[in-house]
């Protein structure tokens, strides 16, 4: 939502958010009114309302739009609505899971004729990313080769650190800092000893300074700030 501000700002178009992770929220509506941007949704139960909301999107007046990810699904909705509202957004944002997955990957197969590999993983369990690692480090498979990793998994949490669930906010550590490490440690070297690859980090704006009601994401961001600067320095010249 912070994001979609300052793009509206500067006068860009409004954020599609396709993720399961919305039937989290309590209300996401008035959360993005607390932000100060207007948003709507999209899901199965206001079909009646979607012509309306296309045109509300179009008009500029909606500064976001919530998809729920089994829109996905629906052909009609993948085929002829999504397009149109992707063609003119400022960010777009997808994160699905399972079956969800898949539909995203055989659009890819079927549209540009590319080989998609899916692999749905809970980077904060470390055996799970363990597996991960393991699969994506299977050079010898066929004529592959990992020549890039990137880092944009995470989560955020609002509130005093001492009113928030605990086992989230350790579940944020896990997912936005230490997963990051891990996958750049464990994968790192085999880029390295190639002499070629990429590792690209996400951070955020909120590395840049404690944060208030978001204590832990952003001290989890600024490892990841200060991680990535190191590397880069550390891996000039490897490739």
């Amino acid at each position: 939502f912070v994001a979609t501000a300052l793009l509206r700002a500067s006068g860009a178009g409004p954020t599609v958010i396709v993720s399961p992770l919305l039937a989290l929220m309590r209300n996401p509506i008035d959360a993005a009114a607390r932000a100060g941007i207007q948003a709507r949704t999209i899901n199965s139960a206001n079909l009646h309302e979607w012509e309306q909301i296309q045109a509300e999107v179009a008009a500029g007046d909606v500064d976001v739009l919530l998809i729920s990810p089994e829109r996905l699904n629906n052909p009609d909705f993948r085929d002829e609505v999504l397009p149109k509202l992707a063609s003119a957004v400022g960010l777009l944002v997808v994160d699905v899971l399972g079956d969800e997955l898949e539909v995203v990957a055989d659009a890819l197969r079927f549209e540009h004729g590319v080989e998609v590999e899916t692999f749905v993983c809970d980077l904060t369990v470390n055996a799970r990313r363990n597996e991960l690692i393991k699969r994506a480090s299977a050079d010898g498979d066929g004529d592959r080769e990992l020549v890039g990793l990137c880092n944009n998994a995470g989560i955020m949490s609002y509130g005093p650190f001492h009113e928030l669930p605990y086992k989230r906010e350790l579940a944020m550590v896990e997912l936005n800092a230490t997963a990051v490490h891990h996958l750049c440690g464990g994968l790192r070297p085999g880029m390295v000893g190639r002499g070629g690859g990429a590792i690209l980090n996400t951070a955020s704006m909120a590395a840049n300074q404690p944060l208030p009601n978001a204590a832990t994401y952003a001290a989890t961001k600024a490892f990841v700030h200060s991680f990535s600067e190191a590397l880069h320095t550390e891996l000039r010249g490897t490739g």
